[in-house]
């Protein structure tokens, strides 16, 4: 597929108005007030459930946001207020450069895409860009691409074999008795598992390997990656350690995790990011080993 073709998108449709809309295309100010309004009252009814003493809705955003979470929050409650159903979403010249085509009147989702401008500063004499305000932009979600059966979307998960259910269950026990829930359940399509602080929820239906593997890798989080200063790591840092703990683990317990080389090179991590992280992995590889498998008897430290 030629990464350098053109969307088809007949001139006479709008991005963001189904084909046969009517409807006067709105303005900027028009759409950036609509915008601005959808994410106050998102907030709000989430507010008012959670006053309520009803955590469904929340619970059920912050799984949504694991798919987002390069996104702001404002951004991700954009999405989710739009096509609750997104798993991926990009500019249309994006998708382009990719070699993929939006279909046809499809119907953009709107964010806020900052605006930069390049100044000098005054300090130092350089020229840098700064962000000076956000603007509405169209996005389109993966489900609105027109050619996903000739190129399908890479992914970082595969299913693995069955036969591991035994070790699950014990794992999944040790973990229980230190006070932290797991729970199989429905998640948003391309997140295989979440860790909430004191929870642990994994796709259903998964097979037994990788509900294991996923299960290694949110107790990782569970374990080192709550509280302020933890929160505040960058993303990618907290999932290189979150993903090489589980495979440290994994091996320990005889368990394979394939995936695990593309996930964390999918994360745009270099090789002194592993080098700064390289004691902090072995620390807490220690941790959840001692909740998984406290029968081990480990080697004196050398």
């Amino acid at each position: 597929m030629n990464s350098q073709m053109t969307a088809t998108v007949p001139a006479t449709i709008t991005p963001g108005t189904p084909a046969q809309s009517t409807q006067p295309t709105p303005t900027r100010q028009e759409r950036a007030e609509h915008m601005a309004a959808t994410v106050d009252a998102a907030c709000e009814r989430l507010a008012e459930q959670l006053a309520a003493g009803h955590t469904e809705a929340f619970l059920a955003f912050l799984a949504f946001q694991a798919k987002f979470h390069k996104y702001s929050a404002a951004n991700t409650l954009l999405i989710l207020s739009q096509r609750p159903d997104a798993t991926r979403v990009a500019g249309l010249s994006t998708w382009n450069r990719l070699g993929y085509r939006v279909r046809a009147g499809e119907r953009a989702i709107w964010l806020w895409a900052p605006v930069l401008r390049k100044g000098v500063e005054a300090a130092t004499g350089e020229e840098k860009e700064r962000l000076v305000a956000f603007k509405p932009a169209p996005v389109f979600d993966a489900s609105q691409l027109a050619n996903l059966d000739e190129k399908p979307l890479p992914t970082f998960f595969t299913p693995l074999p069955d036969d591991v259910e035994p070790l699950y269950q014990q794992v999944r026990a040790r973990i229980e008795a230190e006070r932290i829930v797991v729970e199989e359940r429905p998640l948003p399509m391309g997140v295989q598992g979440v860790s909430l602080g004191g929870a642990i929820f994994i796709r259903r239906g998964l097979d037994s390997r990788n509900r294991l593997a996923v299960l290694l890798h949110e107790l990782a989080h569970e374990l080192a990656h709550r509280g302020e200063a933890q929160r505040a790591k960058p993303l990618a840092l907290r999932e290189l350690e979150a993903e090489s703990t589980a495979y440290v683990v994994g091996a320990a317990l005889g368990l394979d995790i394939p995936h695990s080389s593309d996930y964390l090179l999918g994360h745009g991590l270099d090789a002194a990011a592993l080098r700064a992280s390289l004691g902090t992995i072995q620390a807490l590889a220690r941790r959840v080993l001692a909740v998984v498998d406290s029968d081990r008897e480990e080697p004196i430290a050398a």
